[in-house]
This record gives structure tokens, C-alpha cells and sequence, in this order.
């Protein structure tokens, strides 16, 4: 099975240190999106994660200002890329990103259960 790549919305700064969020094209400061309003998906993973909305939009800004703009109906239906960008964002070492990202794993994990134990349930009916 083919790992998806992950790719990012930043250019990859140059060797001489400067920080990969200097090289975005455009103005030097970007707004994030206001992932509540502009992503319809983000209350359907919200309920289904059994967190707050406002958790997944800081995740989501967060992730946007280290030049990862989020899918969050890939974040619902796909947890490779759920985990992907998980693992993404504990990576970073950001001390609120990342308790957000093993936050956020936790509530993966506990999804993926209730839809393993669902399917388990349908099959043996």
C-alpha cells in the first residue's frame, strides 16, 4: 500500500536558516482561514472525535501559520492522513500544537475503535 506524501503549502527554506514561514509567497503575514466558518466538515469531525470545534480550529490555525493548510473532511474520513498530520504537528515541538496533536491522537484512536467495533458488530449480523 502506497503511503500518501505529504506535501506543504511553505517552500522549503533555503540552508541558511531562515525560517521556512519567511518563504511563503505573497504578504509577509497570512490570516489563517477561519476553519469554523469556511469548512463544513469541521463539526461533523468535532462530534465525531468528541471534542470542540474550537480545539480542531486551533489545531488547524496553528498548523496554518507552520505552513500546513488542513483538510478536515480528509481529517474525518482518512486516518492515515489524520495520523499523518498528527505526527506532523508533534514534530514541530510547539508546546500547545503539540498538546493538541496527542490530544487529537487520543480522539482518533478512540473513532477508530467505535468503527472497528461497528463493523465488527454489522458483520456478525
Amino acid at each position: 500500500m502506497a503511503v500518501p506524501t505529504v506535501r506543504s503549502t511553505v517552500r522549503q527554506a533555503p540552508a541558511s536558516g531562515i525560517p521556512a514561514h519567511s518563504c511563503l509567497d505573497g504578504p509577509a503575514v497570512q490570516t489563517p482561514p477561519a476553519f469554523d466558518d469556511a469548512d463544513p466538515w469541521i463539526g461533523q469531525l468535532a462530534l465525531s472525535l468528541s471534542i470542540e470545534a474550537r480545539t480542531l480550529a486551533e489545531f488547524g490555525a496553528l498548523m496554518f501559520q507552520q505552513g500546513f493548510k488542513l483538510e478536515m473532511s480528509r481529517l474525518f474520513l482518512d486516518l492515515v492522513y489524520a495520523y499523518r498530520q498528527l505526527a506532523i504537528a508533534h514534530s514541530f515541538g510547539i508546546p500547545r500544537l503539540r498538546t493538541l496533536a496527542l490530544e487529537l491522537f487520543e480522539a482518533c484512536q478512540r473513532l477508530d475503535q467505535r468503527r472497528r467495533q461497528l463493523s465488527e458488530h454489522r458483520q456478525a449480523h
